[in-house]
């Protein structure tokens, strides 16, 4: 057979319809590719975006939930010191006002013991302090107890 000819079973209908098979196979996978691409990147893309934002949110909540911890216990501390400091100073209490200035006291010590039960050890030394409603506590009392809150809690920041 010469180098030119082509074999007489090799006739241009095959040919032809070997070349017509071979475009509609590049059409094929030219458009399966696309999805295919879409798919997989748009998965794999997809996944990790997500992973990603729900750390943030994560981080997000986290961060928010200590703000709010943290602003709770400055509200807390910000009314047992009003309130322990008015006791020590008020020169006569009705009943009634030392009823008020014990229970802002208690609801602010309950707070922190929410917040931060390591504190335990200074919120009863100014449970002890104001035990009764006759209970006398000075400036020279109260100061120091408030101290020793407040260098508790930030030491457990």
């Amino acid at each position: 057979m010469a180098l030119g000819t082509m074999p007489s079973w090799f006739s241009p209908l095959v040919v032809q319809g070997a070349v017509a098979a071979l475009f509609l196979v590049a059409l094929i996978v030219s458009a399966i590719e696309s999805h295919a691409r879409d798919l997989v990147w748009g998965r794999l893309a997809g996944s990790a975006y997500a992973a990603l934002t729900r750390r943030s949110r994560e981080e997000q909540h986290q961060a928010t939930a200590a703000a709010a911890r943290d602003a709770r216990i400055r509200d807390a501390m910000a009314t047992i010191r009003t309130n322990l400091l008015a006791w020590a100073t008020a020169h006569t209490w009705t009943w009634e006002q030392a009823a008020k200035a014990a229970a802002a006291i208690h609801t602010g010590i309950a707070e922190i013991r929410t917040e931060e039960p390591r504190a335990m050890t200074e919120l009863d030394a100014i449970m002890a302090a104001i035990s009764t409603l006759d209970s006398h506590v000075t400036p020279n009392m109260a100061q120091p107890l408030l101290s020793a809150l407040e260098a508790k809690l930030r030491t457990l920041k």
